[in-house]
């Protein structure tokens, strides 16, 4: 519902910004607060949690070659599905040890956060089957759809539903994966977790930990 909630109110803002809809609507929009949990009657969401591991390994069974390693890249780093469906090669700093990849879209670019995602050896190891020298290469390009052409949300989506039907474990979606890389992370560093998600850095939160801790746990 909040989601709901939260569209229409940036419809009526691209409105007031094209001169389509009158500013005071948008100001009487701006006051409708969003839905607090066991405050209403609406169906509440399950939490996303993280896919059990012998789904996991069951799972990667039944995925083409290059599915199956952009499901193993995204659960090394805790990469949205988007991010990685849509990282070109040149997007990627192959400069250090640790690679960086600081994506052009994402959740909190309006907000004037810089997304950075470390990516260690054991990712590297197998991007690097995927590179070339074409750097407007997409890094994971979809093979069945135009050349150089990225995997859609709903094939990626798709592609994970029919290998869990094979393999006989409950349908999972690539967005719990990112739970399953927070939870392996939040192990080693307090609350790494809150910066794999792309949300404010912890060191203004939490007594010092900074951006720092992630590249060295992707070491």
């Amino acid at each position: 519902m909040n989601k709901r909630i939260a569209r229409v109110k940036q419809v009526f803002k691209w409105g007031v910004e094209n001169e389509h809809v009158p500013p005071h609507l948008q100001t009487c929009l701006s006051t409708v607060r969003g839905l607090k949990a066991g405050r209403s009657k609406s169906l509440e969401s399950n939490p996303v949690t993280p896919v059990p591991q012998r789904d996991l390994e069951e799972t990667i069974k039944h995925l083409t070659t290059t599915l199956a390693d952009l499901f193993r890249v995204q659960l090394l780093t805790g990469m949205r599905p988007s991010e990685e469906r849509l990282m070109l090669i040149g997007d990627l700093d192959t400069s250090r040890d640790v690679w960086l990849y600081c994506p052009d879209q994402h959740k909190t670019r309006d907000h004037g956060k810089r997304r950075m995602i470390w990516i260690g050896p054991q990712a590297q190891a197998i991007i690097q089957k995927h590179l070339s020298n074409d750097r407007r290469r997409y890094v994971f390009p979809s093979c069945r759809r135009r050349q150089n052409q990225p995997y859609t949300l709903n094939g990626y989506l798709s592609s994970i539903r029919k290998a869990c039907i094979r393999a006989g474990v409950p349908v999972w979606t690539p967005g719990q994966l990112r739970h399953n890389a927070a939870f392996k992370i939040r192990s080693h560093y307090r609350s790494s977790r809150r910066m794999l998600h792309g949300s404010a850095c912890a060191a203004t939160t939490n007594c010092g930990l900074s951006c720092s801790c992630l590249e060295h746990f992707s070491r």
